[in-house]
């Protein structure tokens, strides 16, 4: 079942997770959720996806393959990479495209085949990865990017495409227009680059409570910024309701009147953000990264780069149409829209 691609012919498809997490995760996972989103709506089309990933994934119409995380020992990875390049070779046998959203460097014995392959990069780009890749493969490999920021900067010799990350839709309701909007939320790892103790200075100037979802990562000083800026306000205005998962979502956002994601860092894409569109909640951002790609000022959201400006923002949520955040999130960022990008990315790369 190999050679062209042909548009409509059911395939098979060989998809590469990081072995951390499961497909889907239970609780944080933006890359694994992406991958679920997309492995569920091209098995929905008819086509088949093997899945090499975490024990404990599940299946979409194929196989599912499983390998295990690397450990810090160099030996142990070292034994990992060698027995990877076995069983991903041995499963991408019989398959018309492998698709990884794993680490480039476990892919050595794909390289020397002629399989067409897909690198997706959830991640930050890297240069020197960029050239490592051009120089094991040339022909039939093809790059997706997730944002246009993220590629801005990155020079390659192979095809680029950008492909924005998709959200569930399904179980997501819009948020009633004349239901009443009584806090502004936060959603995401409670660290600095994220931007929650802005998140707090917004909603202490405002004078709205703030409530924020999200874990403290085992990362350097996450403890030490949670205790120095986040604990000290945590009370009536402001509540921490822990890590929630995606059926806690709803009644998370059911009260917001809009979401803050006010980012410190680069962020190729913040899937948060379509997630609270979806449920036509807007959105307040700092200009940083991808925002302006995933926010349509004053239509979806808001960019604003102080606390100042952002609270100013604040009483302006009220003219942002839910149903207008709906139908953006529905039409950039839908399992389908997500399943049509990528399933053209298949075809130009089997050429």
């Amino acid at each position: 079942m190999t050679g062209c691609i042909c548009r409509g012919k059911p395939m098979r498809i060989l998809v590469i997770a990081d072995a951390v997490l499961p497909v889907p995760p239970a609780g944080y996972g933006g890359t694994e959720r992406v991958i679920h989103i997309l492995a569920r709506e091209l098995e929905q089309r008819g086509h088949s996806v093997d899945l090499i990933a975490k024990e404990g994934s599940r299946c979409y119409g194929g196989q599912l393959i499983r390998h295990r995380a690397p450990t810090k020992q160099y030996h142990s990875r070292a034994y990992r990479k060698a027995l990877f390049q076995a069983l991903s070779c041995l499963s991408a046998r019989d398959v018309d495209v492998v698709h990884s959203f794993g680490r480039t460097d476990y892919l050595w014995g794909i390289y020397r085949t002629n399989k067409p392959l897909v690198l997706h990069f959830e991640n930050p780009v890297c240069q020197q990865e960029l050239d490592d890749i051009s120089r094991r493969r040339r022909e039939r490999i093809h790059l997706i990017g997730v944002s246009r920021s993220q590629m801005s900067n990155a020079e390659s010799t192979i095809p680029v495409t950008i492909v924005h990350n998709a959200t569930e839709f399904a179980a997501t309701p819009v948020v009633e227009k004349h239901r009443r909007r009584q806090y502004l939320a936060f959603l995401g790892r409670l660290t600095r680059n994220k931007g929650v103790d802005t998140a707090i200075q917004v909603a202490l100037k405002t004078g709205y409570p703030l409530r924020i979802a999200g874990n403290i990562p085992h990362e350097p000083d996450s403890q030490y910024f949670f205790d120095q800026s986040i604990r000290p306000h945590l009370g009536r205005q402001i509540e921490w309701v822990g890590e929630i998962s995606d059926r806690e979502k709803p009644e998370f956002f059911s009260g917001a009147l809009g979401l803050l994601f006010p980012i410190r860092w680069q962020e190729p894409f913040g899937i948060v953000i379509p997630e609270a569109l979806a449920f036509g909640v807007p959105v307040i951002a700092t200009p940083v990264a991808s925002t302006s790609e995933l926010i349509k000022h004053g239509q979806t959201g808001f960019l604003s780069s102080t606390v100042d400006e952002m609270a100013a923002c604040v009483p302006l949520l009220t003219t942002i149409d839910p149903d207008a955040c709906r139908a953006d999130a529905e039409e950039r960022f839908s399992p389908r829209a997500l399943a049509d990008a990528v399933l053209n990315v298949y075809m130009q790369v089997s050429r």
